[in-house]
């Protein structure tokens, strides 16, 4: 604990499962969420693609 706040999630230092979503609240925006996601490195150039073409 560093004093910054309340600890918003906790979750594994690895995710097992490629493409597995976890969606916890988001401790910035009300209302919000945040979202993690596992992804291989030979596709995390293809996935910011996709978020990029949807601005």
């Amino acid at each position: 604990d560093f004093g910054c706040g309340p600890p918003c999630a906790f979750l594994p230092p690895d995710l097992p499962i490629e493409g597995i979503m976890i969606f916890v609240p988001s401790c910035d925006a009300k209302g919000g969420v945040d979202l993690f996601m596992a992804l291989d490195d030979e596709h995390v150039q293809a996935f910011k693609q996709i978020c990029y073409s949807m601005d």
